[in-house]
């Protein structure tokens, strides 16, 4: 079984690092720590590339073409170059998206086998419209295969909205028209194996954060 978490980072140089220091400390069950990098210039690309490569992480850089939506959709496509296409399960994560316990692998896992789950999110907003957010969510790659996008090549914010909640055919209208379900991870999205730090920032999880994962 082949198990992915891809960190899809632009300019938050810290919160790799971050992660990086995190993963080290985890119960990996094997996964493979992949960061995308949509990368801004090539002197980024390489400061990028240099920390990932002295820690034996994979570095695939693509220029910011479509933001996160459009990484995830190379992905989905199985287009994006170096990134290994054979995967059993992908967990989808955004830089400013961070690890708040050593299972968070095996946590997700244990909620995608349960049936008729296609995926398991850190958060069910009900923002605009109930709606996957499109960070640290975990789906199986017969579901992704499956998932369609607004337009063939995500370019704009709008296109990413469109995705993640403003169309009719959204990423969580599409997963539940095959038949399969969308669920938090944790119900408590307060409790959760992962916090977003930005835009869930108010929720002020840093000391715990250090407790599980001390400096």
């Amino acid at each position: 079984m082949k198990v992915i978490v891809a960190v899809i980072i632009y300019d938050r140089l810290n919160n790799l690092q971050e992660w990086i220091r995190c993963w080290k400390m985890c119960n990996t069950q094997n996964a493979e720590l992949i960061i995308i990098h949509n990368y801004k210039n090539n002197t980024d690309r390489s400061i990028y590339n240099n920390l990932c490569m002295v820690n034996g992480i994979k570095h695939i850089p693509r220029p910011n073409i479509g933001m996160d939506i459009g990484a995830l959709q190379d992905v989905f496509r199985g287009r994006l170059k170096d990134f290994p296409n054979e995967w059993d399960y992908l967990l989808w994560a955004a830089d400013d998206t961070i690890s708040m316990n050593k299972e968070f692998i095996s946590l997700y896992m244990e909620q995608m086998k349960k049936i008729d789950r296609g995926v398991v999110c850190l958060e069910l907003s009900k923002e605009a419209k109930l709606h996957i957010r499109t960070t640290g969510f975990m789906i199986d790659q017969l579901t992704a295969s499956h998932i369609s996008f607004p337009v063939e090549k995500i370019l704009t914010k709008e296109h990413c909205w469109q995705f993640e909640h403003r169309s009719k055919d959204s990423f969580l209208e599409q997963v539940i028209r095959q038949g399969k379900q969308a669920i938090q991870v944790h119900p408590d999205l307060r409790k959760s194996y992962l916090w977003d730090t930005h835009s869930r920032g108010w929720m002020g999880r840093w000391i715990e954060h250090y407790k599980e994962f001390p400096k």
